[in-house]
């Protein structure tokens, strides 16, 4: 740095002019500052308004509230009922397939032979027997008919113990197991192994079951229960139940795949019988409309307990008395729905 060596008792007086411009950039500096800061903060309240707009119009997952009123109501049909308070067994789901009855018709038949068999080879060795002591068999022929005798009486113990190995104990001790071959060969009844997932069946036996084809799943039929399957499934390894249909009335084929409830017994479930049509569909989610006063409705999410006739029984969430809408529930998701919309928009 350069020196500048003054006279002794000279003084060196500041110039105005270069303390102005020398303080000028820390002035402008601050000026900047400022006013980047005023911007931030302005766009920041633009990002916030629009991220809490968005957040608002974008709301699917929430119950939400729609007001319609009585004229309204009328106009749109709407139909408003008290649920009724119901119970129901206890049900586990499961899926199943229909077996195929060839083989059980087969081994039936079979059956029915050599029971005959044995039944006629049984008299003629007690014929025998008689005869001996007449002096008008030998023993011999005593000895042919009884080996005779012997050998139908385990085919039909052979045989027996094939359908029970295939198809359960219970199936092969039925009293009406031809006439039943018969129904299931002509397909007036079937009967479908109902497989649970691992860890999912119970300690006791189910009583019945509700079975539906997986391709019309709104009908359903009734079956009794058989017995547990002889086999489990490799792929699933839980626990199986052998069920027979009363009718036929979904007009299911061998190997058609089924889904099922299972009723097991025990303390009932209670609750509230929710008609069918009071569902709503919204967001992978169902839903009911409660009317909370005359004008006010509010979208409630629920779960779905064991069916009933014409609806679902709700185990909470609703209560008995409980008014929701049964008829024009749709619309009201599209009222609902509207504001949101335009926002989007």
């Amino acid at each position: 740095m350069r020196r500048t060596l003054l006279p002794r008792g000279a003084r060196v007086v500041p110039n105005p002019r270069r303390r102005s411009i020398a303080g000028r950039p820390l002035v402008c500096a601050l000026i900047l500052l400022a006013g980047c800061s005023g911007s931030g903060d302005h766009e920041s309240s633009e990002s916030r308004g629009r991220t809490k707009g968005a957040a608002q119009a974008s709301s699917p997952t929430s119950s939400g509230t729609v007001e319609v009123k009585s004229d309204v109501q009328r106009e749109l049909h709407l139909k408003i009922e008290p649920l009724q308070a119901a119970s129901a067994s206890k049900e586990i789901a499961g899926y199943g397939r229909v077996l195929d009855p060839a083989p059980l018709a087969a081994a039936v038949s079979e059956w029915a032979s050599a029971r005959a068999a044995s039944a006629a080879s049984e008299q003629e060795s007690e014929r025998v027997k008689v005869l001996q002591k007449l002096s008008t068999a030998s023993e011999r022929a005593v000895q042919a008919a009884e080996a005779t005798a012997v050998r139908d009486r385990l085919l039909v113990q052979s045989i027996g113990d094939r359908i029970a190995l295939s198809w359960g104990r219970s199936l092969s001790r039925r009293g009406d197991l031809i006439g039943l071959s018969r129904a299931l060969a002509l397909q007036d009844r079937v009967i479908v192994q109902v497989e649970l997932p691992l860890g999912k069946g119970p300690s006791d036996l189910p009583r019945s079951a509700r079975l539906a084809a997986l391709t019309r799943p709104g009908k359903a039929t009734e079956a009794e229960f058989l017995g547990a399957a002889p086999a489990t499934d490799p792929q699933l390894q839980g626990q199986g139940f052998l069920f027979l249909t009363r009718g036929n009335p979904l007009n299911l084929t061998p190997g058609m795949a089924v889904s099922a409830s299972l009723e097991f017994g025990g303390e009932p479930l209670r609750g509230v019988m929710l008609p069918e049509s009071a569902l709503v569909r919204y967001d992978t989610r169902t839903w009911v409309y409660v009317q909370k006063d005359s004008s006010t409705f509010v979208r409630t999410p629920v779960s779905l307990g064991p069916p009933l006739p014409g609806g679902w029984l709700i185990t909470q969430g609703l209560r008995a008395a409980d008014r929701v809408v049964t008829d024009g529930a749709q619309m009201l998701l599209s009222e609902e729905l509207k504001p949101q919309t335009s926002a989007l928009d």
